[in-house]
């Protein structure tokens, strides 16, 4: 078996891994199972009870930035699913909400003073509001004493913190009940801590999805798309992750553009000609590998992204269960399975010893 490398660490050797990991960045994305379970406690417990029993006429999804604004994306994708009431996103609360409005803020820095005022503002007019923030800063006063509040029970780096946020929204939706189905937060934490066991980085490159995915994309040029609306959501994080942890350049774009771009995207095969003895004088330009194009995609898409991927010479499908098998939490545990995958991916490929 050759040896995969993140950064010059052998992807293999799970003690150098960890020793390198100075910022808890792997730590962070593999508790993704009990931040999902912090939110089913907090519902649990009556947080959101305020919320029972409403019919708003809209829930609005701010968030500015970072994992926050990828959570909202996908949470108003799901809530548009369900067909319950509209669920948007925006980046700050418009000027049109009140009584009738349910506004949930998703944010992790406390003294961001612009959001503060609109989160102010849209209390103001009697909006309900749930503050998923920390419990302390300008962002927190300006709730008042009738904000809902989900602080982080579970801490974590902030750049980790993508399903912290879609677990407490999911929480808000389902208390809402405009997801057209309950959600099982509890059930999905199992399936996260199933996902984080296999990725831990004692396990062998083999047997560990996130590890394969660090090595086939190391060194690579990728090109990453969703084979729909929530997992082209989820290829904007990954991309996201592999810029933010390891300064990897990833071109995420919708599938139609993908295959629009087509033969301009298969260079071709590299040489395989040592960089060492390369002498670009001599020699002429060093070929590259193709663009490695990564499409992710649920159990429901896969067949139909299989066919249109045909056209295309170096794909990959990337799921979050094997052919035919069920996917334990369905199709939303599918999609928090990939999002915690291409992190801790991401993660292992930007490691330094």
């Amino acid at each position: 078996m050759s040896t995969r490398t993140t950064g010059t660490i052998k992807l293999e050797d799970g003690a150098a891994l960890l020793a390198a990991d100075a910022h808890g960045l792997l730590r962070g994305a593999a508790q993704a199972g009990a931040l999902v379970r912090a939110a089913a406690s907090e519902q649990a417990e009556g947080v959101l009870s305020p919320l029972r029993g409403m019919s708003p006429r809209s829930v609005v999804l701010v968030a500015g930035h970072g994992p926050a604004r990828h959570a909202a994306a996908l949470l108003a994708q799901l809530g548009t699913a369900g067909a319950g009431v509209p669920v948007v996103r925006a980046g700050l609360v418009p000027r049109w909400v009140g009584p009738l409005d349910v506004v949930v803020v998703l944010a992790d820095d406390p003294g961001d003073l612009e959001l503060a005022a609109t989160v102010a503002r849209a209390g103001g007019r009697g909006s309900e509001v749930v503050l998923v923030a920390p419990a302390e800063g300008p962002l927190a006063v300006a709730g008042g004493g009738r904000a809902l509040r989900m602080p982080p029970r579970v801490q974590g780096p902030d750049a980790t913190a993508l399903l912290r946020f879609v677990a407490s929204g999911l929480a808000v939706l389902d208390e809402l009940d405009v997801l057209g189905a309950p959600v099982d937060l509890a059930s999905l934490a199992d399936v996260l801590d199933a996902e984080a066991a296999r990725d831990h980085p004692d396990r062998e490159l083999f047997a560990s999805p996130a590890k394969a995915l660090a090595a086939r994309w190391s060194g690579r040029e990728v090109v990453l798309a969703g084979a729909g609306p929530a997992t082209t959501l989820l290829a904007e994080h990954a991309g996201a992750c592999l810029l933010r942890h390891a300064g990897v350049s990833a071109v995420a774009a919708e599938l139609a553009d993908v295959l629009v771009a087509g033969g301009r995207l298969d260079r071709s095969a590299g040489s395989g000609v040592d960089p060492l003895f390369h002498d670009p004088e001599i020699d002429g330009p060093l070929e590259q590998d193709p663009v490695r194009v990564v499409v992710l995609a649920t159990e429901d898409e896969r067949v139909a992204a299989s066919l249109r991927l045909r056209a295309l010479r170096e794909t990959e499908l990337l799921t979050a269960v094997e052919p035919g098998t069920p996917p334990p939490g369905g199709t939303l545990g599918e999609l928090l399975v990939l999002a915690a995958r291409v992190e801790i991916a991401a993660v292992y490929l930007g490691l330094r010893p």
